[in-house]
């Protein structure tokens, strides 16, 4: 695992439209090449614009990952945003044309140095999406492995992120912990892309030996033979960063870690990826810890966020004495993201051009490294 320090945000497929750019007139119904190539070029220009080289598609679950491998959509999660891609306006599946429409949007996101995250969860999905069936019919972590590898190779995914929210706290009951630690080694020692650990901030929740995981990550597999990274949600309702904060942390966080890895706490500095929502007000310092680091009133949104970010790495490096720890990169869930249609017709995703991240990223150098 290295410090790649380079910024991702995620994508809610599930207010994107791809009948835009299918020809329901047609039979069979066919892709609008020139609407589709317009839609990803743009959408290509935005994310560089916004100094971004990572998109997350949001979200698929995994208790569809059979049912995908096999294309059995219509009977995939109502959560599931990404393979309710394939219905049209009027609620049917038209598979002969719309199964390779997410397949060609990453793969020429790709080719144009965009890399295509896939994330599974959220919080719309329900207890049952997190439940993979082992056991059952003999299906094993291996199975869900090499199904998941199918669709990295499919859809030419570079990164995977596992989002774990309020209906995955039965996960380790519904699936075995010694399954789930297996299918989280094998696939990390198999896929070769990065793969992250989405959470909220309590840490004795979310925490390695937080109540929710502690049983998975207590298999004697490292942290780090699953993950590359922990994607911290610190943005539910208000924004929750601080670097000594007794429940959520950052320096709490990466003793977690430590002591789970067994490295020295600076170390784990590398794996922590703080996320922002550009819907929140962090110009704002009466807002959680936004009192403690002194937010000028000059600073823009995005800026008044990096102030914060910088802040905490500042103070992480005097609690641990360490002039040189740098936390990973940040994540940005598009909380004002504008799916409506573009002057040309055409939905889009960052119609303002990304002006949080913009302001974000220029504010500090090393976070804009791309």
């Amino acid at each position: 695992m290295t410090n790649d320090n380079k910024p991702l945000c995620y994508f809610d497929a599930g207010a994107w439209n791809s009948w835009d750019f299918v020809d329901y007139a047609t039979t069979p119904p066919t892709l609008k090449m020139a609407e589709l190539n317009n839609y990803i070029s743009t959408l290509s220009s935005q994310l560089k614009n916004a100094k971004l080289d990572k998109i997350t598609f949001s979200f698929a679950q995994l208790c569809d990952l059979q049912k995908i491998e096999r294309g059995d959509l219509e009977n995939c999660s109502h959560t599931d945003s990404l393979w309710m891609l394939y219905k049209n306006s009027d609620g049917a599946f038209t598979k002969s044309t719309h199964l390779n429409i997410l397949q060609y949007v990453m793969s020429q996101l790709k080719a144009n140095d965009i890399i295509p995250i896939l994330s599974f969860g959220g919080a719309a999905a329900t207890e049952e999406d997190f439940i993979f069936g082992f056991d059952y019919k003999n299906y094993t972590p291996s199975d869900a492995v090499n199904e998941v590898m199918t669709i990295i190779n499919l859809y030419s995914v570079g990164g995977l992120d596992f989002d774990f929210e309020t209906a995955s706290m039965n996960m380790v009951y519904d699936n075995g912990a010694a399954n789930l630690a297996n299918f989280f080694k094998q696939l990390h020692a198999k896929a070769g892309i990065p793969i992250t650990y989405t959470v909220m901030g309590q840490v004795s929740l979310w925490g390695t030996g937080g109540s929710v995981f502690k049983e998975m990550f207590s298999q004697g597999v490292s942290f780090a033979d699953m993950f590359d990274g922990v994607n911290l949600m610190l943005y539910n309702g208000q924004y929750y960063i601080d670097a000594q904060n007794s429940s959520w942390g950052i320096e709490l966080w990466m003793q977690d870690l430590a002591n789970q890895i067994g490295c020295p706490v600076a170390e784990t500095a590398q794996y922590i990826h703080i996320g922002y929502n550009d819907s929140l007000d962090y110009t704002n310092p009466t807002s959680s810890a936004g009192t403690k680091y002194d937010i000028p009133s000059d600073l823009s949104n995005g800026s008044a966020a990096a102030w914060i970010q910088n802040e905490v790495q500042e103070e992480l490096r005097t609690i641990l004495s360490d002039s040189t720890l740098t936390l990973n990169a940040p994540i940005f869930w598009e909380g004002k993201a504008n799916y409506g249609r573009g002057p040309d017709g055409i939905s889009l995703f960052i119609t303002d051009e990304d002006s949080f991240q913009q302001q974000f990223l220029s504010w500090q150098p090393d976070f804009a490294t791309v």
